[in-house]
């Protein structure tokens, strides 16, 4: 699902220990669940008997205390797998907690020679123009469902039940950016897949509570529902993927109980509050935050099979009317527009769009899923979108979450969670923020053929491309940091903000703290081997030139942290290797030699300035693009090392005084999780 986001400095200029911020990312989940109560379970009928979706691919523009201090948000393209397991490969080589993983559970396949990616995320140039008079910097961001591997034609698209002759996919994370543009790197299909079994047994002994039942025969029951074929391994997105940011609780909200403010009746909590500073961009009077959200159809997948197919380097499909191949997205299919936290896809007999259908019209769980675009309201897609409801508070912690646009209301509602340390009594209250979203929708209608390849807008399915604004035509752009209780004529607790003037004195000298937790650090896995024999780090060993370089190169990032890496062939990167040797059927010596040849082919003709095509749709209204930190771009490969077909992959990053005192033998080699499933 591609976006051009806003890559804007940090919400607030200091965090708590536990905070973290997502501003704008995708959350994209399959239609499979598990880890669910099997009372729930054992209803007849229930589409989603699951409490967790087997996987989720996450991430987006994020910024916590533990990824270092950067002027800018980085970017975390991530995925897991069984309910997030702590196996998942999050950070290439990673897990959750910087946990490194066993060869046996890498998913992440590099694909650019042009980008090094480091384990906490991509980074960007701290001293390129900010433009923040002038609209901002912006990243284009996309999740792709490619047949990178093991491709064939995708012919039902849009049902909600898939079987395993369907084709498998590998969601490709794509980039645009003022240096490179084009996909950087896939999760391998068997990612999403492989060792349900074992993991089902391994839960059971884990958590007797659930039934964690499974049956080999149609890869259904309680551990995995409705069946294995529903994972991102074979399905796109079930429903429509949330894209707001997410703001989880941060218990970083000072309060006051103390002062008395009228009419609260018999409300013990706190009277007053002091609240983060935020810095959302306001020097216009509309500044963009999302610009040309969409999806995209089958129709990328079935082309895109054609530049992938290990059998030809030729387009062999007459239905495509422009030269082929060409690595543009936005020509090999039709764009949809995404409509962010909104319903699921109405379900319909036609998946032609510009008709409505009633959610539930299909009595056939066969029947495709249509997107009924003269169903929604854009306007409360798009407010909608702004900001995920966050899942979980904390105490003394808040939230956001966006407000459906009303005859009156039309913005953004902080939520702050009050919890009384005798009674346990969680009280919310939200707060209505003097700050408004907006949409846009841009249209420049065309008859010609993939006009929208040639610099028109949308598509000939969706011409329209709706952007998202802060808007502060009516709202002020700065509020105080200071609310109080007050109830509503509805009976309600909520914030009113308030002048500092009215607020308790011993609330003025309260302020945020940096960071606790530290900078994160990733260690290298054959460091970690030497420690524990059982631990395997074979996949990450280099002894021959023709596959690995020996050379071990560093780069040191804005952050402080310095970056070990090592150049690859493609073919023999780490995770290529492991799932090589778990599916030696499939990831034969032949196969990998056609795949091999067939990147090759792509380091030469995509982002190169012979084939300038951009592989996603530049939205209209864009200024500017956003540079990647300079020190993760290469230019072209050094000197020994071939100038395609080969990648840089991330050993470890580490910050110099911590893998100094390892060295003097005052610290730990890092942390890892052991083989389970």
């Amino acid at each position: 699902m591609p976006t051009c986001v806003q890559v804007g400095e940090p919400v607030t200029d200091s965090t708590a220990e536990t905070s973290h911020f997502g501003y704008f990312g995708q959350w994209l989940s399959p239609y499979a669940r598990t880890a669910y109560d099997p009372k729930v379970a054992a209803q007849e009928g229930s589409s989603y008997r699951g409490s967790k979706a087997t996987d989720s691919i996450e991430g987006g523009l994020f910024s916590a205390s533990k990824l270092g201090k950067t002027k800018y948000p980085k970017y975390l393209p991530s995925a897991s797998t069984k309910a997030y397991t702590p196996w998942s490969d999050t950070s290439r080589g990673w897990g959750f907690s910087e946990n490194a993983l066993d060869c046996s559970y890498l998913g992440v396949v590099y694909l650019s020679n042009r980008i090094i990616i480091p384990p906490s995320g991509i980074s960007y140039e701290p001293s390129q123009e900010t433009h923040a008079t002038d609209g901002g910097i912006f990243v284009g961001a996309a999740w792709l469902a490619f047949p990178i591997f093991h491709a064939k034609y995708e012919r039902n698209n849009e049902t909600v039940r898939r079987t395993s002759t369907d084709p498998m996919l590998s969601w490709t994370h794509v980039i645009d950016t003022a240096q490179l543009r084009g996909p950087v790197l896939t999760y391998a299909p068997e990612f999403f897949t492989r060792r349900y079994a074992a993991w089902c047994q391994y839960q059971t002994g884990q958590d007797g509570g659930h039934d964690w039942s499974l049956d080999p025969s149609t890869m259904s029951g309680h551990c995995l529902d409705p069946s294995l074929y529903q994972t991102l391994g074979y399905s796109p997105a079930d429903g429509l993927p949330t894209t707001g940011g997410e703001f989880e609780a941060i218990p970083a909200v000072f309060h006051d109980s103390t002062a008395t403010t009228e009419n609260l009746g018999e409300w013990t909590g706190p009277t007053f509050w002091k609240l983060p500073q935020f810095g959302f961009p306001s020097a216009q009077t509309k500044e963009p935050y999302v610009l040309d959200m969409r999806t995209y159809d089958v129709t990328v997948f079935d082309n895109m099979v054609d530049m992938w197919a290990v059998s030809a380097l030729r387009c062999h499909r007459p239905a495509i009317a422009l030269p082929c191949p060409s690595p543009s997205a936005h020509t090999l299919g039709s764009p949809r527009l995404a409509y962010p936290s909104l319903k699921p896809f109405s379900r319909a007999s036609s998946s032609q769009p510009g008709s409505c259908h009633e959610e539930g019209a299909g009595e056939d769980d066969d029947e495709p899923l249509a997107y009924s675009h003269d169903c929604i309201n854009r306007t409360e897609a798009a407010v909608e979108g702004f900001f995920k409801n966050s899942h979980s508070f904390s105490p003394g912690s808040y939230s956001m979450k966006a407000v459906p646009p009303t005859t009156t209301v039309d913005g953004v509602e902080f939520h702050v969670r009050y919890k009384d340390a005798t009674s346990q009594v969680e009280t919310d209250l939200s707060l209505l923020a003097p700050i408004t979203v907006s949409h846009e929708e841009y249209e420049e209608p065309s008859t010609l053929p993939h006009a929208h390849a040639l610099g028109g807008s949308g598509s000939n399915v969706d011409p329209k491309e709706t952007n998202l604004y802060y808007d502060w035509t009516s709202a002020s752009r700065e509020w105080s940091r200071y609310a109080k209780t007050v109830r509503h004529s509805d009976g309600t607790l909520k914030l009113a903000l308030i002048d500092e003037q009215e607020a308790p004195e011993a609330l003025k000298p309260l302020e945020y703290t940096e960071g606790l937790k530290g900078r994160a650090q990733y260690a290298s896995h054959e460091a970690l081997a030497q420690t524990d024999s059982t631990f395997d780090a074979t996949c990450w060993e280099c002894t021959d030139s023709s596959r690995c370089e020996l050379q071990v190169r560093t780069i040191t990032t804005e952050s402080g942290a310095v970056v070990s890496y090592r150049w690859f062939r493609w073919r023999d990167q780490p995770s290529l290797v492991s799932l090589a040797k778990e599916f030696p059927q499939q990831y034969t010596d032949s196969y990998l030699a056609h795949m091999q040849k067939r990147v090759e082919w792509m380091h030469t003709h995509w982002g190169s300035s012979a084939h300038p095509e951009n592989f996603l749709k530049r939205p209209k209204k864009l200024k500017h693009l956003a540079e990647l930190e300079h020190a993760l771009v290469l230019d072209a490969p050094p000197d020994g090392v071939p100038s395609y077909g080969w990648v840089p992959v991330s050993l470890s990053e580490e910050y110099p005084a911590t893998a100094a005192c390892r060295q003097n033998g005052g610290a730990t080699a890092g942390s890892k999780l052991e083989t389970a499933w």
